[in-house]
């Protein structure tokens, strides 16, 4: 991706070639169609690319973001990066920062899933398990159990208050 100096994953090209961000027309419902389980909101890609570019100015020098970081959902004022220091045709971590907390290291590895597919099928999996499922009545996710296999913060579940 040459607008930001990066070279965008494949994984992360085929998400926004299948789905630019919120926007779902035709959907019969569009709350669901639009949140992953947690509640996140993928960016439409114009958005990813201002949000990394705030970013790298006023963040350069922080040890608790990279600029090799590209942002692909947002979570309230939190944000789901994709680590783009690896090559574009291997697997592609997810990272989970909190934007009003500084998060150590240490902190940060807890908030990390290997790849953009194991978080996808992640996320799925909660799904497909039954330990979260759609509200009919607000259209919502609603959690029965408490999901394995992504950080909660994946999940919604430690987000800052």
């Amino acid at each position: 991706m040459t607008p930001v100096g990066l070279a965008l994953p494949d994984a992360a090209v085929a998400v926004w070639a299948w789905h630019d961000g919120v926007e779902s027309p035709g959907c019969e419902s569009p709350a669901r169609a639009q949140l992953l389980p947690g509640g996140a909101l993928l960016f439409r890609l114009d958005e990813a690319i201002r949000q990394y570019d705030t970013y790298r100015a006023i963040a350069p020098d922080r040890d608790d973001w990279s600029p090799a970081w590209f942002p692909l959902a947002r979570h309230f004022n939190d944000s789901y990066w994709l680590d783009c220091s690896g090559p574009v045709d291997g697997p592609t971590p997810v990272q989970y920062r909190y934007t009003w907390e500084y998060s150590p290291p240490a902190a940060l590895a807890a908030q990390r899933v290997g790849s953009l597919p194991e978080a996808v099928a992640a996320w799925v999996g909660v799904l497909d398990s039954g330990a979260w499922a759609i509200d009919e009545a607000t259209d919502r996710y609603d959690w029965l159990r408490e999901p394995e296999g992504l950080p909660r913060a994946f999940l919604g579940l430690d987000a800052p208050s």
